[in-house]
Protein backbone atom coordinates (compact mmCIF):
# COMPACT_ATOMS: atom_id res chain seq x y z
CA UNK A 1 0.00 0.00 0.00
CA UNK A 2 1.26 3.60 -1.26
CA UNK A 3 2.38 5.66 1.68
CA UNK A 4 0.00 9.09 2.63
CA UNK A 5 1.78 12.26 1.17
CA UNK A 6 0.93 15.72 3.67
CA UNK A 7 0.41 18.18 1.54
CA UNK A 8 -0.85 20.72 4.15
CA UNK A 9 -1.55 21.43 6.99
CA UNK A 10 -3.17 25.23 7.56
CA UNK A 11 -4.87 26.94 11.16
CA UNK A 12 -7.56 29.90 9.30
CA UNK A 13 -10.43 31.71 11.09
CA UNK A 14 -13.26 29.80 8.78
CA UNK A 15 -13.95 27.74 6.16
CA UNK A 16 -16.88 28.06 3.89
CA UNK A 17 -17.96 26.09 0.82
CA UNK A 18 -18.64 27.06 -2.01
CA UNK A 19 -21.56 26.71 -4.35
CA UNK A 20 -19.33 24.65 -6.66
CA UNK A 21 -18.46 22.50 -3.29
CA UNK A 22 -15.25 23.91 -3.55
CA UNK A 23 -13.97 24.69 0.05
CA UNK A 24 -12.53 28.35 1.18
CA UNK A 25 -10.20 29.03 3.78
CA UNK A 26 -10.58 32.09 5.16
CA UNK A 27 -7.90 33.73 7.71
CA UNK A 28 -4.79 31.76 8.23
CA UNK A 29 -2.63 32.41 11.02
CA UNK A 30 0.27 31.20 12.83
CA UNK A 31 0.25 32.45 16.09
CA UNK A 32 -2.40 33.60 18.88
CA UNK A 33 -1.52 36.65 21.10
CA UNK A 34 -3.62 36.45 23.68
CA UNK A 35 -3.93 39.52 26.20
CA UNK A 36 -4.11 36.60 29.54
CA UNK A 37 -3.87 32.72 29.97
CA UNK A 38 -5.83 30.91 30.49
CA UNK A 39 -8.50 32.62 27.74
CA UNK A 40 -11.44 31.63 25.68
CA UNK A 41 -10.09 31.62 21.43
CA UNK A 42 -12.73 32.46 19.13
CA UNK A 43 -13.91 29.13 17.24
CA UNK A 44 -11.25 28.05 14.72
CA UNK A 45 -10.59 25.25 12.25
CA UNK A 46 -7.90 22.93 10.68
CA UNK A 47 -7.36 22.54 7.21
CA UNK A 48 -5.45 19.15 6.53
CA UNK A 49 -4.48 17.84 2.87
CA UNK A 50 -3.25 14.67 2.14
CA UNK A 51 -2.80 12.62 -0.48
CA UNK A 52 -2.24 8.75 -1.77
CA UNK A 53 -5.22 7.13 0.52
CA UNK A 54 -7.32 4.71 -0.61
CA UNK A 55 -10.38 3.48 2.32
CA UNK A 56 -11.57 4.36 5.19
CA UNK A 57 -8.40 5.83 7.85
CA UNK A 58 -8.86 7.29 11.40
CA UNK A 59 -7.28 10.72 12.22
CA UNK A 60 -5.97 12.37 15.17
CA UNK A 61 -4.73 16.30 15.73
CA UNK A 62 -2.48 16.64 18.53
CA UNK A 63 -1.76 20.46 20.10
CA UNK A 64 2.08 19.26 21.76
CA UNK A 65 3.83 21.99 24.08
CA UNK A 66 7.19 22.01 22.33
CA UNK A 67 9.16 21.90 25.58
CA UNK A 68 7.52 19.35 27.72
CA UNK A 69 6.00 17.37 24.75
CA UNK A 70 3.11 17.54 26.47
CA UNK A 71 -0.35 17.72 25.08
CA UNK A 72 -1.79 21.36 25.87
CA UNK A 73 -2.02 24.63 25.06
CA UNK A 74 -0.22 27.36 26.71
CA UNK A 75 1.93 30.55 26.27
CA UNK A 76 4.81 29.86 24.00
CA UNK A 77 5.39 27.72 20.51
CA UNK A 78 3.43 24.73 20.36
CA UNK A 79 3.54 22.24 17.44
CA UNK A 80 -0.04 21.13 15.67
CA UNK A 81 0.52 17.09 15.24
CA UNK A 82 -1.34 15.29 12.37
CA UNK A 83 -2.02 11.88 12.41
CA UNK A 84 -3.17 9.04 10.54
CA UNK A 85 -4.24 5.75 11.63
CA UNK A 86 -2.16 6.55 15.07
CA UNK A 87 0.99 7.30 13.08
CA UNK A 88 2.23 11.76 12.86
CA UNK A 89 2.29 12.42 9.00
CA UNK A 90 3.24 16.00 9.40
CA UNK A 91 3.04 18.79 11.61
CA UNK A 92 3.31 22.71 12.03
CA UNK A 93 4.06 25.48 14.06
CA UNK A 94 1.48 27.51 16.32
CA UNK A 95 3.03 30.28 17.94
CA UNK A 96 1.03 31.53 21.51
CA UNK A 97 2.29 34.73 22.90
CA UNK A 98 0.72 37.10 25.91
CA UNK A 99 0.28 40.86 24.88
CA UNK A 100 0.02 44.31 26.33
CA UNK A 101 -3.87 44.94 26.43
CA UNK A 102 -4.24 47.43 23.03
CA UNK A 103 -7.01 48.81 21.83
CA UNK A 104 -7.49 46.51 19.32
CA UNK A 105 -5.55 43.58 17.52
CA UNK A 106 -2.33 43.95 15.33
CA UNK A 107 -2.78 43.24 12.27
CA UNK A 108 -2.27 39.62 11.13
CA UNK A 109 -3.10 38.46 15.08
CA UNK A 110 -6.28 37.08 16.38
CA UNK A 111 -7.93 38.48 19.55
CA UNK A 112 -9.43 36.18 22.41
CA UNK A 113 -11.95 36.97 24.85
CA UNK A 114 -10.97 36.76 29.22
CA UNK A 115 -12.76 33.44 30.22
CA UNK A 116 -15.59 34.33 32.56
CA UNK A 117 -14.88 34.64 36.13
Amino acid sequence: MPEPVFVALLLADRVITEDNQKKGIIGTFTQFSLRQLPAILPPWFIDAAVTNLLGGHSFSVNLVFDRSQQVIFSAGVSTVCFFIDGNQIGSRVLEVSKVEDTPGPARGQRPAQAPAE
